[in-house]
């Protein structure tokens, strides 16, 4: 099969971009080079190039936000999370994250946060072309009051503990834990991440929180009894 004169220079391009990785593994060219595999229609490949050029450039901006948008595109919306809060981390300010944040938000209906998201980028970048259909979107869903939340997870977790954002990981330990009273993996893993004196107040606080469970359910039995 004949290749397309454009097809031809992105392999050419392709071919130089590997070069310059065989003699700088560090450098920048990962984010061109996945770029070209994606315009080929080779996301894999795409994919773990931009996912080798991170792990040799963790800061590179450009090259986090567009690992969170091919997770996006396969849905992988956790991790693409993970990557968008990084670059926050880097750049509070960054106009791209909070777009890709917000349409996560809309996508999986979590619209209170994803007006907070919307809210930022007005402040920050006010004539930005994404926020009229961004307030579109949002506008065409009902608000309901019993938002339906992101649930926590230990692998949204991990992840935020792999791009080193540490308070996000150990807030959702903590969520984890009151969720879980009894999941001892959970309670080592807060204990592992928490400051000794942070540690303590925190095991006093889920102490607090079984008691009371089980008052409830003590008041539960009772009526029950009274029946």
């Amino acid at each position: 099969m004949e290749l397309a004169v454009d097809e031809l220079q992105l392999l050419g391009l392709i071919r130089g971009y590997r070069e310059q990785l065989r003699l700088d593994p560090a450098s920048d060219v990962f984010l061109p080079l996945a770029r070209s595999y994606c315009e080929l229609g080779l996301d894999e490949a795409g994919l773990d190039a931009i996912k080798r050029g991170i792990e040799k450039n963790p800061d590179h901006v450009l090259g986090l936000l567009y690992f969170a948008e091919l997770l996006t595109g396969i849905e992988e919306f956790d991790e693409a999370i993970v990557y968008y809060e990084r670059v926050l981390s880097l750049d509070e300010h960054n106009s791209a994250a909070l777009v890709g944040l917000a349409q996560l938000d809309l996508r999986q209906q979590h619209y209170e946060r994803a007006q907070v998201r919307i809210n930022q980028l007005v402040i920050n970048d006010p004539d930005h072309e994404a926020i009229e259909g961004l307030n579109g979107q949002l506008k065409s869903f009902k608000v309901e009051q019993d938002e339906n939340i992101l649930l926590p997870t230990a692998t949204m977790a991990e992840l935020y503990l792999s791009q080193g954002l540490k308070e996000k990981a150990i807030s959702i330990y903590r969520s984890l834990v009151q969720q879980h009273p009894d999941n001892v993996l959970y309670q080592d893993k807060l204990a592992e991440l928490l400051p000794s004196s942070d540690d303590a107040s925190f095991k006093d606080d889920i102490d607090k929180y079984v008691t009371g469970l089980e008052q409830w359910l003590d008041v539960i039995e009772r009526r029950r009894s009274n029946v």
